[in-house]
Formats: C-alpha cells, sequence, structure tokens
C-alpha cells in the first residue's frame, strides 16, 4: 500500500470484482460492535480527495440508520471548526498523507468521545503510525490504486456498510458489472454520453456517487462536471441548463423510491439536452452500485482520448501542492479546541 502509481486504469477497473469479493469475506469475520456502540451523538466525516465521496456516504448512512447529525469536513475544515462533535471518522486510503495525519491530530484534541480511522492500510501500520486511543479500521483491497482512486473507494465504501451494521444482504457484484459495464471495463454505451459539459443531479441518497463522478472528471481533466440535488435543478439552473442545452449532457443519479421525481425532471427538461438516468437495484444497495458506472464513465472518456488517468503526467510544482503541509503554512492551525 506505498504511494508508487503503478496500475492503469483499465487495471483498476478489472480489479473491482476482486475488491467486492475480497471485502465479503472481511465482512463476514469482521468484529467492530464494540466500534459500532461507542458512535454516538453529532459525528463528522473527514477526507479529502477521492475519499470525500466515502466521508459523504458515512455522514448519510449515520444520519438515516442512528438519526444522529453528521458532518462532511475535509481536514482543513475540521481543523476550523468549534463544533462539540461526539464522533470524528478520519478516512484515507493510505493514512499517511500530511492533511489526514493533521485531522487524526485535530480530531485528538477536539474532544470528541471517538475518534475512529477508516483505511486501506493494514492494522499493524495504523497502530504504528498513529498510536493509542483510536478506533482503526482497515479494509482489504487487492494491490494499489493508480492515480485516481477506484478500487479504494469501493472498498472503504463497502467498510462503511460494515462499520455501520449493515452489508449481510449484498447484492452479487456480477450482475452489477454486466448492468452497467462493457466487456473492457468501459461504461456500456446505452448508459454513456460524449458531451464535454455534464449536469450531474442526484437524488438524496446519491451525494456520494455525485461527488465520486465529479472528482474523477475533474481530477482526470476529462470534461467538465457540475454536481448538485436533483430539485436543485429547478432553483434557477434550469435557465443555465436551457442556454447551453445543445452542450450538456445530464446524468443523474437517482434511488428506485424517487422515480416519479426523476420522471417529471427528465419531462421538463429543455429540447438539446442529452439525458442519462442511472437508477440503482435498491435505495439501501444504489450509493454502493453506482459507483461502478460512476468509474466506468470515466473509463470510457479515458479510452476515447488515449489516455490512461491511473498515470497522468503531473507538472512539476504538482507534487509541491499535493505534499504541502498546513500545520506549517498557518500558525495555530487545528488550535480551535486548545
Amino acid at each position: 500500500m506505498d504511494d508508487t502509481v503503478d496500475r492503469t486504469y483499465q487495471a483498476e477497473m478489472a480489479a473491482l470484482a476482486d475488491t467486492y469479493a475480497q471485502w465479503r469475506e472481511w465482512h463476514r469475520e469482521a468484529r467492530h460492535t464494540h466500534l459500532r456502540e461507542r458512535l454516538t451523538g453529532p459525528a463528522a466525516f473527514v477526507a479529502s480527495g477521492g475519499s470525500l465521496a466515502v466521508a459523504h456516504l458515512g455522514a448519510a448512512l449515520y444520519q438515516r440508520w442512528r438519526g444522529r447529525t453528521a458532518l462532511v469536513l475535509t481536514p482543513l475544515e475540521l481543523a476550523a471548526t468549534r463544533i462539540q462533535l461526539d464522533t470524528v471518522f478520519v478516512i484515507s486510503d493510505s493514512m499517511s498523507h500530511p492533511d489526514a495525519l493533521l485531522a487524526v491530530d485535530v480530531a485528538r484534541r477536539s474532544g470528541a468521545g471517538t475518534v475512529a480511522v477508516l483505511s486501506n492500510r493494514p492494522e499493524e501500520y495504523l497502530r504504528e503510525h498513529l498510536g493509542a486511543g483510536l478506533e482503526t479500521v482497515s479494509c482489504p483491497r487487492p494491490g494499489n490504486d493508480g492515480w485516481i482512486a477506484t478500487n479504494s473507494v469501493l472498498s472503504l465504501s463497502l467498510g462503511m456498510f460494515t462499520v455501520l451494521g449493515r452489508g449481510d444482504d449484498a447484492p452479487a457484484f456480477g450482475p452489477m458489472r454486466e448492468r452497467w459495464l462493457a466487456d473492457d471495463g468501459t461504461l456500456a454505451p446505452r448508459h454513456d454520453t460524449t458531451r464535454e459539459s455534464v449536469l450531474c443531479l442526484h437524488t438524496p441518497g446519491l451525494r456520494n456517487v455525485a461527488v465520486d463522478f465529479e472528482t474523477r472528471l475533474s481530477e482526470a481533466g476529462l470534461g467538465r462536471v457540475t454536481a448538485t440535488d436533483l430539485r436543485n435543478l429547478g432553483h434557477g439552473r434550469h435557465v443555465g441548463l436551457y442556454r447551453n442545452a445543445g452542450s450538456t449532457a445530464v446524468v443523474i443519479l437517482a434511488e428506485p423510491s424517487w422515480a416519479p421525481l426523476v420522471r417529471g425532471t427528465v419531462e421538463s427538461l429543455p429540447p438539446g439536452v442529452e439525458a442519462r438516468v442511472w437508477t440503482g437495484a435498491s435505495d439501501e444497495w444504489s450509493p454502493i452500485e453506482l459507483l461502478v458506472p460512476s468509474a466506468g464513465f470515466l473509463a470510457s472518456r479515458a479510452a476515447a482520448a488515449a489516455v490512461d488517468p491511473g498515470n497522468p503526467e503531473v507538472w512539476p510544482g504538482g507534487d509541491g501542492l499535493f505534499r504541502a503541509r498546513v500545520d506549517q503554512l498557518v500558525e495555530g492551525v487545528g488550535h480551535a479546541w486548545s
């Protein structure tokens, strides 16, 4: 689980089934009852980059299944907040980035009764590098991701289901893959769109997929995506869509229970808009299932452009930007609770 980028995006797509299978085996053996019992009161789910989609999933499930308030924060936002939190989840694939380590440090000083780390690192690594006093959850996945977090997002999202006490009724992965992807891992043509500009609309339980979708296209530089709540289109954005109807595709991420609103929205779209509706098989599992076409959409864009988003060209200043230490640049950051 090092920082070496050694995997093509096509290989990442091919590994999704293995990641799902490893999670199902891990889920049967996982014992997180103690942690689950400690998840109380207001919570924050903290992440950056691709893992931010997992934070949105965790917060949504925490509110839906536990009836408690949950925030989604980046490490920088956590460092600046003074909201009293009972639970803080820090989510990071490698758990080695300075922002993730800053989040753990701030969470410890926040007074939260439970600070938990969800990662793909082994438990031994987490204990050795983060020390005592934390709840750690090590989720399995095969090999390394490339530049675009793909298998880690699926693994950590499934791990969140396990931690929050769900997952025993997980559907088989094969039918999900066959429904959404072509044999080469690209998105099946009936679900795809080739327009450069995409408006991604989502029903209430699928913000995590919208964040994943936007993150992939933005990080790869293979499209322009705006993501917003399904009903928010009717609060002014419909005018902008009308002005750009001929060059914009609308992708709607939908839970089955919202089908009437989805149909009404599609029927109201202006002429010229290209619309695709991605509906999961069930409300509960749509946040996991629709990660598959989200990843496949980028695979299609990459194939069309003949590029590999798993191994992009990064300009010389990019690594410095990625590795910047906020606590060394801004005096007193993270000391709101001190």
